[in-house]
């Protein structure tokens, strides 16, 4: 819309309202603490909110946004606390949007709307299997950090949440989940198993062997020539079997407990090694450490 085709009747007498300004400051661990002790109201805090920023600062993953630090005509700050925090956990200043004088009423309009997933982002970039890709980057992400024996909830849940800035430099730092996202979603489609510990998996092994992983992945899916104690039919039975519960008795093998049974039937059919019987061991007395493909 042009400005000759704005309706006269819009104009805004601004010198009746007040004026707030935005400017690009560099805030320091020291300013935050000014203004943290100077808040409009206790907003509840969110502590994985501000290890997930913290994070991103401290590794120079946070990126400037048009975002802004809220402080009302009074000085004291209306929104931005976990932002604040994560600075000064991080230690590290950060560039920042600050609007002051704004209205303190404005934090009843904040964050009342639907957070954008990873997957949502992801889509919007053109990423192709967006849902199963963001599962993966997440499960590459608890494997870095060491927590792929955890439940992710999503996302890797506590003081390891993943943030869509350290997604995509997953992703960045590993290209190839793309096209073992779209190996998940196959493996999905042709047996029943769990998208994303497919792709995890398929990445995993293909960095070990490619033309292995390829040959996992096909008879797991087919089956044809699958012989007893065979290890691919050992977990091909075990997954068709889970999928049979699901659908019976709302039952379900947990992402975690799938993800070990794959890497233990990859782990004998590298050593043409039979089985029969996977399991991991997860609790109890004598717990089994996650497995590590071979």
């Amino acid at each position: 819309m042009t400005t000759e085709t704005i309706p006269q009747t819009a104009h805004i007498e601004t010198d009746t309202l007040p004026q707030p300004s935005v400017e690009l400051l560099l805030v320091t661990p020291e300013m935050a603490e000014l203004w943290l002790g100077r808040m409009a109201s206790n907003r509840h805090l969110s502590d994985v909110k501000v290890d997930e920023y913290g994070k991103d600062m401290a590794d120079d993953l946070w990126q400037l946004n048009a975002e802004t630090i809220k402080i009302d005509p009074d000085g004291r700050l209306v929104d931005g606390q976990h932002r604040l925090r994560g600075i000064i956990r991080s230690g590290k200043p950060q560039r920042m949007f600050v609007a002051f004088g704004v209205d303190a009423s404005v934090i009843e309009s904040i964050d009342t709307g639907r957070r954008r997933t990873l997957s949502d982002l992801l889509a919007l970039r053109g990423e192709s299997q967006a849902i199963t890709l963001a599962s993966v980057i997440t499960l590459q992400h608890m494997l870095e950090v060491g927590l792929q024996h955890q439940a992710p909830a999503g996302t890797t849940g506590g003081r390891n949440r993943l943030s869509h800035r350290r997604a995509l430099d997953v992703l960045e730092r590993h290209p190839g989940l793309r096209e073992s996202a779209r190996a998940g979603d196959t493996a999905r489609k042709g047996i029943g198993m769990r998208a994303s510990v497919a792709g995890i998996t398929h990445y995993q092994f293909c960095n070990i062997d490619v033309d292995d992983a390829e040959a996992f992945f096909s008879r797991l899916k087919d089956g044809a020539g699958l012989q007893p104690r065979d290890p691919l039919l050992v977990l091909r039975e075990a997954i068709l079997r889970d999928v049979r519960d699901r659908r019976s008795a709302g039952r379900a093998m947990s992402q975690q407990y799938q993800w070990a049974l794959i890497i233990k039937a990859w782990n004998a059919f590298r050593e043409g090694r039979e089985v029969t019987l996977l399991k991991w061991k997860r609790g109890g007395a004598s717990p089994e450490s996650f497995p590590v493909p071979a």
